[in-house]
């Protein structure tokens, strides 16, 4: 045998026995959304954690959990995570990190999107979050009003604006507040339509009845999951709605203002990388995004005789035609 030949089988003895060697990380993702919403938001994850070396079927297993928007699951779904156990829980929305806190104060939880985590008592300061939760902070919460207020701008008589609510998502009250609050400055009313059990027809039937002339949704990770429909309904009962996702005016939503979520993923990707190799999550700050983008569906304008405003048209970051 030459030397040649010795020199690589014994390269590749020391490859195979490296990688047989290497620490095997269980990481688990829990959710309301549906694989639908969430797959293309894993993707970009995954894609940042490959930059740290984590590769699935190597040294890396993704545990997936989700509700589709049945948050009464999510508490089982968790505990199901915590008991294999895994080495870390991502999660998206708040609900979903409620039921990961429930199941465990040991293992290290990353908020890849988290409304409140302050109010929602995950942390104990943004700066110091000090137990074993940190991550990414959406500020959501203050840019439900923001959404109020550039729906009046585009329907400047409009007296009275509809709201899409998940109460089973206890930060969907903050969210409400802040419409509340721009509304009443405004002089809008508004019509909350709750969405009980994915009943989103009913809460559009709603709405048209009581004859409002604009509606918001209120950030949630199931509004993601049923983005289709949300496009489907508005032009069937010709309601323009503004979103706090930008895939739901992909998806032929009206108009969005938010950050971005495939950023907050790759954020995320960041800190379980940095966990996992021994920092604490307590000792890592809650990041708030650096930008939030106004998104507008120039396409779903037209099908719904809608003008936008230049006034809007100069802010909107990014247009779908």
């Amino acid at each position: 045998m030459s030397r040649a030949v010795i020199a690589a089988l014994c390269a590749a003895l020391v490859l195979s026995t490296a990688h047989a060697q290497e620490r095997q990380y269980r990481i688990g993702y829990l959710t309301s959304a549906t694989p639908e919403a969430y797959q293309p938001l894993l993707e970009v994850m995954s894609s940042a954690l490959a930059q740290h070396g984590y590769v699935p079927g190597r040294n890396l297993t993704l545990v997936q959990r989700w509700s589709g928007g049945a948050d009464a699951s999510l508490e089982k779904q968790a505990l199901e995570l915590a008991r294999l156990p895994v080495d870390l829980i991502v999660t998206w929305g708040t609900p979903a990190t409620a039921a990961a806190q429930k199941a465990t104060r040991r293992i290290p939880i990353v908020m890849a999107n988290t409304a409140d985590p302050l109010s929602s008592k995950f942390v104990e300061t943004l700066a110091r979050p000090g137990a074993n939760i940190t991550g990414i902070s959406s500020l959501s919460t203050d840019l439900s009003g923001k959404v109020v207020s550039l729906l009046k701008e585009i329907f400047p008589h409009a007296k009275r604006i509809g709201v899409f609510r998940n109460p089973a998502n206890p930060v969907t009250e903050r969210h409400l507040q802040s419409a509340q609050h721009s509304a009443k400055t405004l002089g809008v009313e508004l019509v909350v339509a709750e969405v009980r059990g994915g009943d989103l027809a009913g809460a559009f039937a709603k709405l048209s009845a009581a004859s409002v002339q604009a509606a918001i949704a209120l950030a949630d990770p199931s509004f993601v999951s049923e983005r289709e429909q949300f496009a489907r309904l508005s032009l069937q009962h010709r309601l323009a709605v503004g979103f706090q996702r930008s895939e739901n005016v992909e998806a032929g939503g009206l108009i969005s203002y938010s950050a971005d979520l495939r950023e907050q993923f790759r954020l995320a990707a960041g800190y379980v990388h940095r966990i996992l190799q021994g920092a604490a999550p307590g000792d890592l700050p809650v990041l708030q995004p650096a930008k939030v983008e106004l998104v507008a569906n120039l396409k779903t304008a037209r099908a719904l005789g809608v003008t936008i405003p230049p006034a809007v048209l100069l802010r909107v970051d990014r247009v779908i035609e």
